[in-house]
């Protein structure tokens, strides 16, 4: 089957966000209060918390933006949980119009890198 190359969006660029860059955490926050349900997020200040590596020494929290244009289109946060050796993923949210394009997949990917580099990179 082929695609009509129209209907084809181009790959967005993913980029990890850190936390000192407020109004991409903001704009990922917003994001995610759209695409998922009600209730679901937890409110902004809450959220600053969730993504900052100072709140908790053993959470490695991470989170990822894709990008078209400078434009975020989807968001993943995920957290690495030093004792556990665990990583999971907290939220993700892709704007409508980018879904079906794998953009999610390939936030999943490189959140799982970013895992792997947590685990290699502790002690014992």
């Amino acid at each position: 089957m082929q695609h009509d190359p129209k209907t084809v969006r181009p790959k967005p660029d993913l980029i990890e966000i850190r936390p000192s860059q407020l109004v991409t955490i903001t704009q990922g926050h917003r994001l995610l209060k759209q695409t998922m349900e009600t209730g679901y997020v937890e409110n902004l200040e809450s959220f600053i918390k969730t993504v900052s590596p100072d709140t908790d020494t053993m959470v490695k929290p991470h989170t990822v933006g894709a990008f078209h244009n400078g434009i975020l289109v989807g968001i993943v946060v995920g957290l690495y949980l030093v004792n556990a050796n665990i990583g999971f993923v907290a939220y993700a949210g892709v704007d409508q119009k980018w879904r079906q394009n794998r953009v999610y997949s390939e936030l999943r990917h490189t959140l799982i890198s970013l895992f792997q580099n947590d685990a290699v990179h502790q002690p014992n």
